[in-house]
């Protein structure tokens, strides 16, 4: 396995990267459903989280398995899913605006369709749960790192299933560190999300040139 990018290697590569994907996996023709939609999500764990406090749902209450249509806005799972696309989705929502993907999930994509993908929560939704139960004050906090990304089925199964349990949900992608998924990348990134990829070494040269070709000189 190759050692994290520098900084400086990072900006490197951007170069040879294509100024958009084709096909491009981060937009959503519709509309940016995260960005329209994250506080809504915030704002409705926060009430859920008051409900528990105040007593009126039990934390079993709210482990809900299936999100039914008159419940669903009372259940924790519900506002995790909303932050990142529609209840009961189609695929395209589960797959096309994600921020984050696989480079063989996208090389998948551009190949046969989006079959064989899955949008995986980095932390998984029973940690994060568990994570605002004790946090509660930090709901926002912790909202924002419940992040997913869009893999392939053989990576959901062969690396990150392995690791169901997460060892620190306040860096989410600790769990990917060490099982050979590449990420690609995404120039709408900012500093704060590029910064925990390239500690934990999600990013080399096919991040930037999936077929090893440079786009730019």
């Amino acid at each position: 396995m190759n050692p994290p990018l520098s900084l400086e290697e990072y900006f490197a590569l951007t170069r040879r990267a294509p100024e958009k994907w084709d096909p491009d996996p981060f937009t959503n023709p519709k509309r940016d459903w995260q960005r329209d939609n994250f506080d809504r999500a915030v704002d409705g764990m926060t009430r859920i989280l008051e409900r528990v406090r105040d007593g009126e749902v039990t934390k079993d209450d709210l482990k809900q398995s299936d999100i039914k249509e008159a419940t669903r806005e009372n259940t924790y799972k519900y506002w995790l899913y909303v932050g990142h696309h529609p209840p009961s989705p189609s695929n395209e929502w589960k797959r096309l605006g994600q921020r984050y993907w696989s480079v063989d999930a996208w090389r998948s994509y551009r190949e046969r369709g989006d079959r064989d993908l899955v949008l995986e929560h980095v932390v998984p939704k029973k940690r994060m749960w568990e994570r605002l139960l004790a946090d509660s004050s930090n709901v926002r906090l912790w909202m924002e790192r419940n992040l997913c990304c869009v893999v392939t089925v053989g990576e959901d199964r062969r690396r990150i299933r392995q690791r169901q349990t997460h060892p620190n949900p306040a860096d989410p992608w600790l769990r990917y560190w060490k099982t050979g998924i590449v990420l690609l990348y995404n120039r709408a990134w900012t500093t704060e999300q590029r910064a925990p990829l390239l500690r934990h070494g999600l990013l080399d040269g096919t991040s930037f040139a999936p077929d090893g070709e440079s786009h730019q000189e």
